[in-house]
């Protein structure tokens, strides 16, 4: 029997994650869900042993940590920077002190983007954080790492609740202008391959960096709502906008993952960045 405990579990990738417990862990192990603020409704047939702690306890076997403050203009304020520090730097120095292997999902943004066109960021590169948001994740990434333990980064994850997405719907709907954050180039993340490499890495006596990234092209943000939009012009459903076109950017960054030291270690095929994009939207109607 193994005590788990696991954070973040009503994020967006929590959430999907929840339906998969029973298949991820054994009948056998104790599941300790940390709340935090929002009640964790348990799916009512689960055959695990789960409970929903709010403090963390003493000893774990492993600790899937997926909490984090995401909110990137949050973390960008500096009278918020002790807050940030304390929910994603703190609680993780806290869950490694508690744990005997802690796996760790970190983001794209330890980088800064700057890479030219068909380049990838591989595990050991040297990170410079594009944002505080990346720069508290990269903080808890070497703390997660200083205790032997596992980082997993991904890029914009398809498959759970995604902005892209919900804003090319409300497109859809009528509205008239499409809010492009940035211009960054990236290959979306897949909720089904990041369940495949987590199935993995809890398996596997490994520790270290691993990315999760579709295959394929490097996709702007414009075009993955496009291939939104163009799933509702195939199958005849209404589609109220013709073409999304990007605002002028004054840059373009890449933040594109390189995967082959996962493939390689940990033998997970990553489904086409616009494959998933579809699968996601066919998903999600």
């Amino acid at each position: 029997m193994k005590k788990i405990l696991i954070t973040g579990i009503n994020g967006q990738i929590g959430k999907s994650l929840l339906k998969k417990l029973d298949d991820l862990f054994s009948s056998k192990d104790e599941i300790f869900l940390l709340k935090h603020k929002t009640p964790i409704k348990l799916p009512e047939d689960i055959k695990l042993n789960v409970r929903v702690i709010e403090n963390i306890g003493t000893y774990y076997d492993l600790a899937v940590h997926l909490a984090a403050n995401s909110d990137i203009n949050f973390c960008q304020n500096p009278n918020n920077w002790e807050e940030v520090v304390r929910q994603n730097i703190d609680l993780t120095r806290k869950i490694c002190e508690k744990s005997d292997k802690v796996i760790f999902m970190s983001t794209d943004y330890v980088f800064d983007g700057r890479l030219n066109e068909g380049e990838s960021w591989k595990e050991d590169e040297e990170k410079h954080p594009v944002n505080e948001y990346g720069r508290s994740k990269s903080l808890a990434e070497d703390i997660v790492l200083s205790h032997n333990g596992v980082v997993l980064r991904v890029e914009t994850m398809m498959g759970t609740k995604n902005k892209i997405i919900e804003q090319a719907k409300n497109a859809i709907k009528g509205e008239k202008y499409f809010p492009f954050w940035t211009n960054n180039f990236i290959r979306p993340s897949y909720f089904p391959d990041f369940y495949r490499v987590l199935k993995n890495v809890i398996d596997k006596n490994v520790s270290g960096v691993y990315h999760v990234s579709c295959n394929g092209d490097a996709l702007s943000r414009s075009e993955m709502a496009n291939i939104v939009l163009n799933v509702y012009k195939e199958k005849g459903w209404e589609r109220t906008l013709d073409s999304l076109t990007s605002e002028e950017a004054k840059e373009t960054k890449r933040f594109v993952l390189d995967t082959q030291k996962t493939k390689k270690e940990l033998g997970v095929e990553f489904t086409d960045s616009r494959e998933a994009i579809r699968q996601h939207v066919l998903e999600k109607i």
